[in-house]
């Protein structure tokens, strides 16, 4: 009969036992297939294993996420087991190794019953090719036809306005002597070219695409400045 003289045991596998589940928490899409990588104490509880995995993921897509893992598990001897794992991930620039050490103890309860307590050790190795990234895109001259090719018009100047609230700015009105705050824009269909940037840089995600709407100018005050 087994007997429990202090309850540290089953409180120190609780804690480590979260500990590992956070230092492979991006990992787990494959934990039906590694219990160990969030779960030390399945070392040695089906006896010696040897597996090594990889997955890739958006194919077709260059710099896609891609995970290897390695993982090996010793046979128990006197109730202890240890084993191995190497977790490798890459997603476009960002580059993640993983290396830990499992230790499984088996817990005789009784009537064919056993507990497994582990813990978990390791290191991390991280790399983050910056000097390879590539550029990402601007928006502004898109912003307004790419909204309102998804949403209605006043739900598309309800999400252009919300700034208005977190600055505490008074909507303007349409009033005698109030000074003019206007935006001028059209309904019609186009498609988005470089020649609607007026920005230096032309990397928009948006070229080719097919749009509803876009802005031609504002009334500010007595100013009136119009797109060309």
């Amino acid at each position: 009969m087994f007997n429990i003289k202090s309850p540290l045991i089953l409180i120190l596998f609780v804690v480590l036992g979260y500990t590992g589940q956070a230092q492979v928490q991006e990992n787990l899409l494959m934990e039906r297939f590694n219990m160990n990588a969030f779960n030390p104490a399945y070392v040695g509880s089906e006896g010696r294993e040897v597996s090594f995995t990889t997955r890739s993921s958006w194919q077709g897509v260059s710099g896609s996420p891609k995970m290897s893992y390695f993982f090996y598990s010793g046979n128990p001897k006197n109730n202890l087991s240890l084993g191995a794992s190497v977790i490798s991930n890459k997603v476009f620039i960002d580059s993640r190794t993983q290396y830990a050490v499992d230790a499984s103890y088996q817990l005789e309860m009784g009537g064919g019953t056993n507990l497994f307590l582990g813990v978990k050790a390791g290191a991390t190795n991280k790399k983050t090719d910056i000097e390879n990234a590539k550029c990402g895109t601007i928006g502004l001259e898109s912003l307004f036809g790419s909204l309102l090719t998804l949403f209605k018009l006043d739900e598309t100047i309800e999400i252009l306005t919300r700034g208005r609230k977190i600055f505490n700015i008074e909507k303007p009105r349409l009033e005698i002597d109030n000074k003019a705050s206007l935006t001028l824009f059209t309904l019609e269909d186009y498609v988005f070219s470089k020649n609607h940037i007026l920005s230096k840089s032309k990397n928009s995600a948006f070229l080719g695409m097919k749009m509803k709407g876009k802005p031609l100018g504002v009334i500010n005050g007595n100013k009136i400045t119009i797109n060309e």
